[in-house]
């Protein structure tokens, strides 16, 4: 008989096993974690009702013992399932109440015991830390927080808050719903924090009590007041600073009738807001930042409202346009990330804008800058040309766009730029006069261009340029005009660019590339051959080994030629290296004239020391200057008589020939 084959194969059997193993590790891994609590029904129930049932009564809070540092818990009464899905319920205990206290600031933290918890009726998790008081002074029964008579949320009354030498109050609460402040400040804090984790209602007169706040931080979950610009009506009269930052308020409405007249500072970011109406005149200071506002800058709720309004920034929006009519003060505007089609500065220029940032827009059109910018970003753009730069403008930085070409006369009146940006254009050349008028310039970025052109004498002007970008662009050569003028005080970063193979050229470059006191290694700089890249180093190796191979060639030709006398030769030599050199040619005959030049001077002045009565009584008829000349007013006898001696001594034949 054939052998009977068994139903499954031997080593199926081994991984039943070993899926048996696993099993029972992961049962006792979980009976570890989550024991058992005695007392506690595991049963699932079989109606809604009965779930409800098996529900503990959270009413008298948590049966947990505090009384020492461990955490000992008791054992309900019901049977619990700690597998439903819980049921929260409002309870009627106090919310805990700690008062703490920490150089100049008073933080007051409640706690409702409504929070959620994740299994009701079982105990605490030993992670989990409960809120103990501070101090024996913490308000626990006290009525600073009360519940409120409705049954939902609790009121808070800071007025009972004692002083004690701070003037910052800090207001935390959390698990309680909606937030009632009310009954007065102390008149010791000049700052309020407001961190509520729920919503939040002020009372009307809710600051009375402090004549000093001047600042407010509010951080509200569930919004203000839970009405539209209901913020307004609750903010103090003393008021100079007010952060509503991460707080839900949709529409922010400051009326001129309850706005407070000393207000200075607004910052709303991440509110999701999408109208803004402001009657705010003394607003110095506005930001409003990662929210949702369309349409353009017309925010001005009143004649004047935004007019004193000097730093404004709203990037991160979607505003679709801007003009700075209405902001006669402003002198920062930054309009990042927004969908900017048009930006116009120049229909109502501010008296004192010097700073404009509007990159990450959609502009096509650069706008015209006032006389008074001292720097601008219109950087990631859809630019085509280029804006034409005053003449204090400091810096520009125009990269990310999609410029073809400078543009004649755009930089000819910045004669105090000193830094400009072009990368990531589409750059393919610079004429000589495109940089023209830059004479501070100090940095000069035009990488990641297209540049195949650089005109001569383009940098021959840049007397003070210390950085010049022109990574990955298509430049084969510079000329030697511009890298002379650039080499004693400029660095240059030249690299990936297909530079002629050329021994002069390359040793100019590498000489301008290389940075010694740069914290960053410069990249390799390359040149390319016949369609491959070589680095510079190799062909400056070429060269010198090239030009090392014709000196000894040469020296070697001077040896063979020894049928003359080795010394005959050194004079050439010493003269300027051999009859043919042209160093020869104009230094002997130089050497010549001035030996003679020094002897006929020597002889001529030896002359005259030994003949000079007779030379200055021969010229004196005809000096009328000198100080041997023979008086003006002679007569025609004595000038006859000097003529007839001078006769007689030109027949001296001796004087003759030694003159």
């Amino acid at each position: 008989m054939p052998p009977i084959t068994p139903p499954f194969p031997p080593w199926s059997r081994t991984w039943v096993w070993v899926v048996l193993v696993c099993g029972c590790l992961l049962h006792v891994t979980a009976v570890a974690v989550n024991p058992p609590v005695a007392g506690v029904s595991t049963a699932v129930p079989s109606s809604a009702e009965e779930h409800n049932r098996s529900l503990p009564d959270t009413t008298h809070g948590d049966n947990i013992d505090h009384s020492n540092s461990t955490v000992t818990t008791k054992t309900p009464e019901a049977a619990v399932n700690p597998t439903t899905i819980p049921v929260l319920t409002t309870s009627t205990e106090p919310p805990r109440v700690t008062v703490t206290r920490e150089n100049n600031v008073t933080e007051v933290t409640v706690i409702c015991s409504s929070t959620p918890r994740l299994f009701p009726g079982l105990p605490t998790p030993p992670g989990r830390r409960t809120t103990e008081a501070a101090d024996d002074t913490a308000y626990t029964t006290s009525t600073l927080v009360t519940l409120a008579a409705s049954g939902r949320g609790v009121e808070v009354d800071l007025s009972q808050l004692v002083d004690d030498g701070g003037n910052q109050l800090v207001v935390d609460v959390g698990g309680c719903g909606r937030v009632d402040v009310g009954g007065g400040v102390p008149g010791w804090a000049e700052g309020v924090v407001l961190a509520i984790k729920g919503s939040l209602v002020l009372r009307s007169g809710w600051w009375a009590g402090s004549n000093t706040l001047k600042m407010m931080w509010i951080r509200v979950d569930g919004g203000v007041n839970g009405e539209v610009g209901g913020l307004c009506e609750s903010l103090p009269p003393t008021l100079e600073s007010l952060d509503v930052s991460q707080t839900r308020m949709g529409t922010l409405l400051l009326d001129k009738s309850c706005v407070p007249p000393t207000l200075q500072r607004l910052e709303a970011v991440r509110t999701d807001l999408t109208r803004l109406s402001l009657c705010t005149p003394t607003l110095v200071s506005l930001h409003v930042s990662l929210n949702e506002v369309v349409g353009g800058l017309q925010w001005a709720g009143c004649e004047g409202g935004v007019a004193a309004v000097e730093y404004l920034q709203a990037n991160s929006n979607n505003l679709t346009a801007a003009s700075t009519c209405g902001w006669p003060g402003l002198r920062t505007l930054d309009l990042r990330h927004n969908h900017l089609a048009g930006l116009d500065l120049s229909s109502c220029p501010p008296t004192n804008l010097s700073r404009v940032t509007a990159s990450r827009n959609y502009l096509v059109t650069p706008p015209t800058l006032p006389p008074t910018l001292l720097y601008l970003d219109l950087s990631h753009n859809y630019l085509t040309t280029l804006p034409v730069l005053t003449h204090i403008l400091m810096e520009a930085d125009l990269s990310h766009n999609k410029v073809m070409e400078v543009g004649k006369s755009r930089f000819k009146h910045a004669r105090k730029l000193l830094l400009l940006n072009l990368a990531y254009n589409h750059l393919t050349q610079l004429n000589e006069r495109d940089l023209a008028g830059l004479r501070s310039l100090r940095k000069l970025d035009a990488s990641h261009n297209r540049l195949r052109h650089i005109s001569p004498n383009s940098f021959v002007h840049l007397h003070h340029l210390r950085h010049l970008h022109l990574q990955k662009n298509h430049l084969t050569t510079l000329y030697a005009r511009d890298l002379a003028a650039l080499k004693p005080h400029a660095h240059a970063t030249l690299q990936q660019n297909p530079w002629k193979c050329s021994c002069s050229l390359l040793a100019d470059l590498n000489s301008l590339h290389s940075c010694p006191t740069c914290q960053h290694q410069a990249e390799e700089l390359k040149c390319r051959e016949r369609g491959s890249w070589v680095p510079a180093t190799t062909v400056l190796h070429s060269c010198l080994q090239a030009v090392q191979d014709m000196m000894d060639v040469t020296d070697g030709q001077y040896l063979d030629e020894s049928d003359e006398d080795i010394s005959e030769e050194e004079p050439e030599t010493l003269a300027g290296g051999g009859s043919g050199s042209p160093k020869a040619v104009l230094v002997v005959p130089g050497v010549v004239i001035l030996l003679l030049i020094a002897i006929t001077t020597a002889m001529g002045y030896r002359m005259y020391h030994r003949h000079r009565r007779a030379i200055t009584t021969r010229l004196a008829p005809f000096c009328g200057f000198c100080g041997y000349c023979a008086p003006t007013t002679v007569n025609n006898n004595h000038h006859n008589h000097q003529q007839d001696q001078l006769s007689q001594m030109a027949n001296d034949s001796d004087t003759e020939t030694e003159l």
